[in-house]
C-alpha cells in the first residue's frame, strides 16, 4: 500500500500525425509510402518502498518510415507483400535490470529499428491456402546510459530477433455438411 503523502501524479499529451501516398502501377501493383509520428503515454514505477515518492517513466515517442508493395497474382489467388520501414525512438520505454537484481522501466534516450518484410499468401485449392513470410530486422539503442558510467548503445534491444520466418497452410471454409463451415 502506498501511503498517500508521498503520492502524486503525472500527465503527457501529444499530438501526432500520419501522411500516405499510394500509387496504383497496375491492376494488381499497388506502391506506397507512409510517414507517422506515434505516442506511447508514460507511467508509474512500481515500488513497494512507500517512503519515497512515486517515481515516473516518461512518453515514448516514434518516428516512422515506412515503403513497400502489395501484389495480387493468378487471378487474385495470391499476394505478395514486400516492405521496408525505420523506426526512430526517442526516450523508448523498456524493462530491463539493470543492476541485475531488479527489473524496472527505463526510458532509452535513443533507438533505431530498420527492416525488411516480405509475405506470400496462394490460393493451392478450392478450401486450401499456403502463407509464408519473413523478416529481417537491425535494431540498437543508439544511447542507454545506466549506472556507473555505463552505456548500453550499440545492443539490440529485447523481442527484437535479427530475422524471422513462419509458413503455414489453412483449410478455409471446408464444407462439413449439415454442420456448416470450417474455418
Amino acid at each position: 500500500m502506498v501511503d498517500p503523502a508521498v503520492t502524486n501524479s503525472k500527465s503527457w499529451n501529444a499530438v501526432t500525425g500520419r501522411l500516405g501516398l499510394d500509387y496504383r502501377i497496375d491492376r494488381g501493383t499497388m506502391i506506397y509510402g507512409v510517414l507517422s509520428t506515434g505516442y506511447k503515454s508514460g507511467g508509474v514505477i512500481p515500488s513497494t518502498d512507500r517512503s519515497r515518492p512515486t517515481a515516473f517513466y516518461e512518453p515514448e515517442k516514434l518516428t516512422s518510415m515506412e515503403v513497400g508493395q502489395k501484389t495480387t497474382f493468378a487471378d487474385g489467388s495470391g499476394r505478395f507483400n514486400l516492405t521496408a520501414f525505420h523506426y526512430d525512438y526517442k526516450d523508448k520505454v523498456e524493462i530491463y535490470s539493470l543492476d541485475g537484481a531488479t527489473a524496472s522501466y527505463y526510458n532509452v534516450p535513443k533507438a533505431r529499428v530498420t527492416g525488411l518484410e516480405g509475405s506470400v499468401d496462394v490460393r493451392l485449392a478450392r478450401h486450401l491456402r499456403w502463407d509464408a513470410n519473413a523478416s529481417y530486422t537491425d535494431a540498437e539503442f543508439k544511447d542507454f546510459p545506466a549506472s556507473g558510467g555505463v552505456n548500453y548503445a550499440g545492443n539490440r534491444p529485447a523481442r527484437s530477433p535479427r530475422t524471422a520466418a513462419a509458413s503455414g497452410l489453412a483449410l478455409e471454409r471446408l464444407p462439413l455438411g449439415g454442420f456448416g463451415l470450417l474455418s
